[in-house]
C-alpha cells in the first residue's frame, strides 16, 4: 500500500470512537503485559454468553459467573491499577484497559452489574477504599465519555476533522485534562497526525500528485515511523478486506486462513471475534426493527402507548450505551440517502 492510501486512513479512527472496545490489527506489535508467577496468560474468549430475560429475571452476576459463563471466560483480567508512593491513584493506559475489559460484557450484563464486577476485582486486588473510590469515579467518567462519543459519531453535518476535534474537546471536558492525557495521549498523537494528513487530502486546490507530494513531505517532517505506518496501513487493509469478505459471503474458515496469511493467527482470531460481535449486533438490531414495526403498525395503540412500548422494547433489549448506538443506526437509516449501516 502506498503512502497516499495511508494518508486516507484517518476515517477509521472516529468510526470506532463510540465503541467501548477498540480493536487494532497491529496489536501483536505491542509487548504483552507482564504475567504474575503461575499465570497462564490470556486465552481467546469463548462464544458470547447471552443473558436472557428481563433484568428482574436474570441471575445476579458474580466474579465466578463472569469466569465461567461470559464471553470473557478463560481470559486473564486485562489492565492494572497504579498507586503512587503517596498512596494516590496514578491513572494510565493500564487503567483504561481494565475498564475496557469489564465493559466488554455490555450486552451480556447491565452496566450496574459490570460496575459491581469491577468493584469486586478492586477488592480482590486489595486496594484501599480511597483508591477504589477514585478508580470507580474514573470508571463512571469513562462510561459517560463512551456514551457522549457515540452521539458525536452520528452528528450530522460535521466533517471527519471536525468530529475528531470535537472528540478531543469532549475527552477533556468529560475526563479532565490529566485523565484524558493518561487514557488518550497516544491516540491523540496519532489522530492529530491524521488530521494534518486529512487537511491535505481534502484540499480542493491540490491535484492528486500535489497531494501525494505534500503527504510524503509531511511524513518526512513529522518523522512518521515505520511502525506507525504499518499499524495504520494494517487497520485500513483489515477494514477493506472485511468489507470484501462480507460482500462475497466468505465462510469463517476461509476468512481466518486469508487473514492469518496477512497478520498471523492471533490477529485473525481477534478479527473472527469482531465478526461474531458484528453479526450478533446485526441480528439484535433486525429483531428490534421487526418488533418496532409491529408496535408502530398496531392500530389498538395510541401515540403515547406506542412511544412507551418502543421505549420499553429498547430498554429491555439494549444497554444505555447500546441504545445510543442503536439510535445512531436508526437515524442514519432514516436519512434521505438511505445510507444507514447496521454495523455502526
Amino acid at each position: 500500500m502506498n503512502r497516499w492510501t495511508y494518508g486516507l486512513g484517518g476515517g477509521l479512527i472516529l468510526a470506532g470512537a463510540g465503541a467501548v472496545i477498540a480493536w487494532r490489527v497491529a496489536a501483536p506489535m505491542a509487548s504483552p503485559p507482564p504475567m504474575a508467577a503461575g499465570d497462564e496468560g490470556p486465552a481467546r474468549p469463548g462464544p458470547a454468553f447471552t443473558v436472557a430475560g428481563t433484568a428482574s429475571g436474570r441471575r445476579r452476576w458474580t466474579a465466578e459467573r463472569e469466569r465461567t459463563e461470559s464471553s470473557l471466560r478463560g481470559t486473564r483480567v486485562d489492565g492494572e491499577v497504579v498507586v503512587g508512593v503517596d498512596g494516590q491513584l496514578k491513572p494510565d493506559i493500564g487503567l483504561r484497559h481494565l475498564f475496557d475489559y469489564h465493559l466488554a460484557l455490555i450486552g451480556e450484563a447491565s452496566l450496574a452489574e459490570i460496575r459491581a464486577l469491577l468493584q469486586q476485582e478492586l477488592q480482590r486486588r486489595g486496594l484501599t477504599a480511597s483508591v477504589a473510590a477514585a478508580v470507580m469515579a474514573d470508571f463512571d467518567r469513562y462510561v459517560r465519555l463512551q456514551q457522549a462519543s457515540a452521539s458525536l459519531t452520528s452528528a450530522a453535518g460535521l466533517s471527519l476533522p471536525e468530529q475528531l476535534q470535537s472528540l478531543h474537546r469532549l475527552r477533556r471536558q468529560v475526563l479532565g485534562d490529566s485523565l484524558a492525557q493518561a487514557f488518550y495521549g497516544g491516540d491523540q498523537a496519532r489522530e492529530d497526525a491524521e488530521l494534518a494528513q486529512l487537511s491535505i487530502a481534502a484540499d480542493p486546490l491540490l491535484s492528486v500528485s500535489e497531494k501525494r507530494q505534500q503527504l510524503e513531505a509531511w511524513q518526512e517532517r513529522a518523522q512518521v515511523t515505520d511502525e506507525v505506518r504499518r499499524e495504520q496501513e494494517s487497520a485500513v487493509t483489515a477494514e477493506r478486506m472485511t468489507a470484501e469478505l462480507d460482500r462475497q459471503q466468505v465462510d469463517p474458515e476461509t476468512r481466518h486462513a486469508l487473514r492469518a496469511q496477512v497478520w498471523g493467527d492471533a490477529a485473525a482470531d481477534r478479527l473472527a471475534d469482531l465478526d461474531q460481535r458484528r453479526q450478533q449486533w446485526r441480528q439484535r438490531v433486525e429483531l428490534y426493527r421487526q418488533a418496532s414495526h409491529s408496535i408502530e403498525a398496531d392500530p389498538a395503540l395510541s401515540s403515547m402507548q406506542r412511544q412507551a412500548a418502543l421505549r420499553d422494547l429498547q430498554q429491555a433489549g439494549f444497554s444505555p450505551q447500546e441504545r445510543l448506538r442503536l439510535q445512531a443506526v436508526l437515524t442514519s437509516a432514516a436519512a434521505p440517502d438511505g445510507g444507514g449501516h447496521i454495523d455502526q
